[in-house]
C-alpha cells in the first residue's frame, strides 16, 4: 500500500512500549507525513519531556510535539472536552488530517472532530496485550516489550529484567 496523506496520533506514551510502537509504525508506514502528539501532566509518574525525547528518538521522521497544558483528560471532566481537544489537535497539526490512528475507542470521535478518517490499530490488544499501566506496575516483567531508551531509563532506576 502506498503511503498517502497526513496522519495524526496522540498519547501519553507513559512509557512507550511495543503496543505504542505498533500504533506508530502502522501510521508511519501508511502516511506521507505523521504528527505524534505526546501529552503529559505535571504529576505524571514518568516525566513528560523524557517521553517526548524518547518518541522523537524512536520516530525521527515524524513531527513529534509535546503538550503539557493542564486540560481535561476525559469527556466527563468538562462539557467542552471535545472543542478543547479539537483546538489542541488543530494547533499541533494545522494542515488537513486524512487519518487519525489510535488503539483506543476515543480515536473514532477524535477523527470525527477533526474531519479525518479513523484508523484503529489493535484496539482489542490481540497483537500486543500491554498497557502503560502494566509496564509501570512491573517494568521488569515487560522488559522485552520496551524500546531500548525506556529500558535504559528503568535500568538507571535499578530495575532489572525478569528472569525467563
Amino acid at each position: 500500500m502506498a503511503r498517502s496523506g497526513n496522519g495524526f496520533l496522540l498519547g501519553k506514551f507513559m512509557p512507550p512500549h511495543a503496543g505504542h510502537q505498533l500504533l506508530c509504525d502502522t501510521a508511519v508506514s501508511e502516511c506521507e507525513r505523521l504528527t505524534i502528539l505526546v501529552c503529559w501532566l505535571p504529576d505524571d509518574p514518568v516525566p513528560g519531556p523524557l517521553r517526548l525525547d524518547w518518541m522523537r528518538s524512536l520516530y525521527p521522521g515524524a513531527r513529534v510535539l509535546g503538550h503539557d497544558a493542564i486540560v481535561p483528560q476525559e469527556p466527563s471532566e468538562h462539557p467542552d472536552f471535545w472543542p478543547i481537544w479539537r483546538s489542541i489537535v488543530r494547533a499541533a497539526h494545522p494542515e488537513p488530517i486524512a487519518r487519525v490512528f489510535a488503539s483506543e475507542s476515543y480515536g473514532a470521535r477524535l477523527a470525527a472532530e477533526v474531519g479525518a478518517r479513523f484508523h484503529p490499530v489493535d484496539i482489542a490488544r490481540k497483537r500486543v496485550a500491554l498497557s502503560g499501566t502494566m509496564v509501570r506496575a512491573d517494568p521488569s516483567r515487560h522488559w522485552t516489550l520496551l524500546p531500548a531508551p525506556v529500558r535504559a531509563w528503568y535500568a538507571g532506576q535499578g530495575v532489572v529484567p525478569a528472569q525467563s
